[in-house]
């Protein structure tokens, strides 16, 4: 929680879970710097209207304020930007697009006028000199707020400099924080949206502090590029861990729903077995966790230990990790009664379909790509956060809605490389990624904390210029080494195809090396304990009203219904099994021509 002396003057009262309401004034001070602006228009979910309009029930109630002031006297009294310079407005962030013009009105030099004060205009500079004090963060958004670009070069008859050379380098904000800078020509989208959805939940008691590099960037939040140093690193990262989703899918979604497929099944009341990374302290509050390999006890952390060889110096091999995981999402369904109230039910018919209460799950992912040489005998720690959200659903003839509603999960991935000394050149990596959302209560119950979690939680590791070594069948210098790995709660193995090195799939679930799914599968059944042909032929076995409450418990189900009842014989028929290969039995006493 921030200093409550810093804040008594921003006109609203700081509470223990931080602020349910946030103000974001944009301010451009000219030059035509707006790209950084309409790049916010391409970010990923949740989109800007979806922010603004409260569709993302996760965050704060947002407050966009982004058009010009104007002098009280013109009758607009609660003008935003007059209201924040006179510390009535209530928390906000001021964000600061384009070069900061260094000239006033009547003197030599660049200046853009907002709005009128008695006498003269004012200049975007003055509104700047006014409102950052009293800002609870000042995000500099774009290369030339960040560092000045081509304006603020010698002899530039501009006079603009960059923003921190305007507030001064030691500058701290309301919130007590440093001027945050997210540079870029432009921005990309998801690096701005990501930036300020961290200072917004930040504000809100929502988010963890972040530690800016020497350039005043949130690194942790964009980490780094993919393709930075090598050319097409981006595409080619993404097409080797395409190599794994269908393994890792199976991963994130095993035990997600279990023969029959409904909801009112016994084996459906308890979900979620694997990967479970939930909020420290309730998970510490049950009792220690032994620190052993095994993905099926709930944790608050996992970690990954591999062998990686280079082959080439550290600074030019490029480490690629992404983490998976799902964020659970309540679905809940009510009815409308006739006074207009909506009344939480189990389940609801409507114009022949029901519609029932049931948890579902989104899948997310985070990239992170680093330097090998950044990451010797030193943490590199990295953001995994996803806002929360709502939907709302409204069914057929207005009698009922669905609601969607998920909570903002919050994670901390850590990467570190050790050189070891053997024949080759051969590091010893560690990946550690820990939950670390708001603490909840001891006698919080399991369903609630899952909705903290990160769910089915697991890693891909890959890279440029780097093969990783089997920790279980290392070769015979590397076991040693393979053996000191210590993995908690996940266990690398190698992926991709049969013989390759340059893929590492933690899981949960323990493995063997490359695995795969078997050709014959026509889709995931969400149960590898069991064989698919049986489940099949089971899952046909369901009556009508079986079927019915499956299709009504969750979409996946409900896919499984139809690929099962459409499945063509002959690829039925595949199911029954398969022989892999036939060898020689190496055991078998070899007989003499025309022996027996």
């Amino acid at each position: 929680m921030i200093d409550d002396r810093k804040e008594r003057h921003m006109g609203i009262a700081p509470t223990a879970s931080g602020y349910g309401e946030i103000h974001i004034l944009w301010v451009s001070p000219g030059a035509s710097c707006d790209g950084d602006a309409e790049s916010l228009s391409h970010v990923s979910p949740p989109s800007v209207e979806d922010v603004i309009s409260e569709a993302n029930s996760g965050l704060p109630k947002i407050r966009l304020h982004s058009t010009m002031p104007v002098h009280e006297a013109d009758g607009d009294s609660t003008n935003a930007f007059h209201r924040a310079a006179r510390g009535e407005l209530g928390p906000f962030l001021l964000v600061v697009e384009g070069p900061i013009p260094g000239g006033r009105i009547g003197d030599e030099g660049s200046r853009t006028s907002m709005g009128t004060d008695p006498g003269e205009p004012s200049t975007s500079t003055e509104w700047i000199d006014r409102l950052a004090p009293r800002a609870w963060a000042v995000v500099a958004a774009g290369a030339c707020a960040t560092h000045g670009d081509t304006h603020t070069m010698a002899d530039n008859s501009t006079g603009c400099r960059r923003l921190a050379d305007r507030l001064g380098g030691d500058f701290r904000s309301a919130g007590d924080l440093p001027i945050v800078t997210v540079p870029g020509n432009p921005i990309g989208p998801d690096d701005l949206g990501k930036t300020l959805l961290w200072v917004v939940h930040r504000a809100a008691g929502q988010a963890v502090p972040l530690s800016p590099d020497d350039r005043r960037r949130p690194a942790r939040l964009l980490g780094r590029a993919v393709g930075e140093q090598h050319p097409n690193g981006a595409l080619a990262a993404a097409a080797d861990f395409e190599r794994m989703r269908a393994v890792a899918d199976a991963i994130l979604y095993e035990g997600y729903l279990l023969y029959p497929y409904r909801k009112s099944s016994p084996k459906n009341r308890v979900r979620w077995q694997f990967g479970v990374l939930a909020p420290r302290s309730w998970v510490e509050s049950h009792g220690p966790v032994a620190p052993t390999v095994a993905g099926s006890a709930e944790s608050w952390r996992q970690q990954t230990e591999c062998l990686l060889e280079a082959s080439h110096d550290a600074r030019d091999v490029t480490v690629h990790v992404r983490v998976r995981f799902l964020q659970l999402q309540a679905k809940s369904v009510e009815r409308r009664e006739v006074d207009g109230r909506y009344e939480p039910v189990e389940s609801l018919e409507v114009d022949g379909t029901t519609h029932l209460a049931f948890d579902e799950a989104v899948p997310r992912e985070s990239d992170i790509a680093v330097d090998l040489a950044d990451l010797l005998d030193a943490d590199r720690a990295f953001a995994v956060w996803v806002p929360g959200g709502e939907e709302v659903e409204q069914l057929g003839d207005g009698s009922g809605r669905v609601i969607r509603r998920r909570r903002p999960v919050s994670a901390m991935t850590t990467l570190r490389a050790q050189r070891i000394d053997t024949p080759v050149t051969t590091y010893r990596l560690r990946v550690s990624t820990e939950n670390t959302g708001p603490a909840i209560t001891p006698d919080t119950s399991r369903n609630e904390a899952l909705r903290h979690s990160l769910i089915a939680t697991h890693t891909f590791l890959g890279g440029c210029g780097l093969e990783f070594h089997s920790l279980i069948e290392p070769a015979e210098w590397a076991a040693p080494y393979a053996r000191a790995c210590h993995n908690i709660h996940t266990f690398p193995v190698l992926a991709g195809d049969s013989g390759t090195r340059d893929l590492m799939l933690s899981s949960p679930i323990l493995l063997y090396d490359h695995p795969r799914i078997a050709p014959e599968s026509p889709g995931d059944l969400h149960d590898a304990a069991e064989i698919d042909e049986i489940l099949s032929l089971r899952t046909l076995t369901l009556t009508d009203e079986e079927k019915r409450e499956a299709r009504a418990t969750d979409p996946r189900a409900a896919e499984i219904l139809d690929r099962v009842e459409g499945m063509p014989q002959e690829v039925m028929a595949r199911l029954h099994g398969a022989v892999r290969s036939l060898r020689p039995d190496p055991t078998a006493e070899k007989t003499t021509e025309g022996g027996v």
